[in-house]
């Protein structure tokens, strides 16, 4: 066996902070999505404590839309889509760039 170099070791380093970072952005994703889309897009009883407290609304007759698409789907997808494909654009030119010698 040979003993690992600093070199692997900052290359191990980088690896796992970029790997933390990556699910740490899909965890709060994922969550705003699903939480968003639950309390937005689906009906709730109008004496719900949801409602009450202003996470959820109660169905309206018409869905309020944003671009052609109900706000909820504008909000709970697709802006979380557009914010992680930016995330992975900005973070692609910014996180340290490892060589990957022999």
């Amino acid at each position: 066996m040979t003993p690992i170099g600093e070199t692997q070791r900052k290359l191990y380093r980088n690896a796992c902070r970029e790997a933390w970072l990556t699910v740490g952005v899909w965890v709060v994703s994922c969550l705003w999505t699903l939480g968003y889309c639950w309390l937005r897009g689906y009906p709730h009883e109008a004496d719900s404590p949801l409602v009450q407290l202003g996470l959820a609304s109660a169905q309206p007759e018409i869905l309020p839309l944003r671009l052609g698409m109900p706000n909820w789907i504008f909000w709970g997808v697709c802006v979380p889509w557009l914010l992680c494909t930016g995330f992975t654009a900005i973070s692609s030119f910014f996180l340290p760039d490892d060589p990957l010698d022999s």
